[in-house]
């Protein structure tokens, strides 16, 4: 049986997460989402020339230059530094916390 994946709107928010245990406490997404509360997250998990897996995790704001479109399409709207700069600080203070965390859910 084939299934057809269809994105929820671009303007719906990322579902909530389970309060406990469940499979979406192991997805890559997770420490990221809580951490800076992204409208969606793009996950893509690559290994194309050489045999590897590396997971993309792209916290996604509808004012991203991009959006709703992946961050590799063309830009649609010009970046707002003042928002961009305040973004990336929230972001940049945040990867200590999602590094801890993804480092313990590998550990089990």
């Amino acid at each position: 049986m084939s299934r057809t994946w269809r994105p929820p709107a671009a303007s719906s928010p990322c579902p909530p997460l389970p309060s406990s245990g469940g499979t979406a406490e192991l997805l890559p997404e997770t420490p990221p989402r809580r951490a800076v509360e992204p409208a969606k997250m793009n996950l893509a998990s690559l290994g194309n020339q050489v045999p590897h897996l590396h997971w993309h995790v792209i916290g996604r704001w509808p004012d991203d230059p991009h959006f709703p479109a992946s961050v590799w399409s063309a830009p649609v709207r010009a970046v707002e530094p003042d928002r961009h700069r305040t973004r990336r600080r929230a972001v940049d203070a945040a990867l200590p916390s999602i590094r801890d965390a993804l480092s313990r859910d590998a550990a089990g």
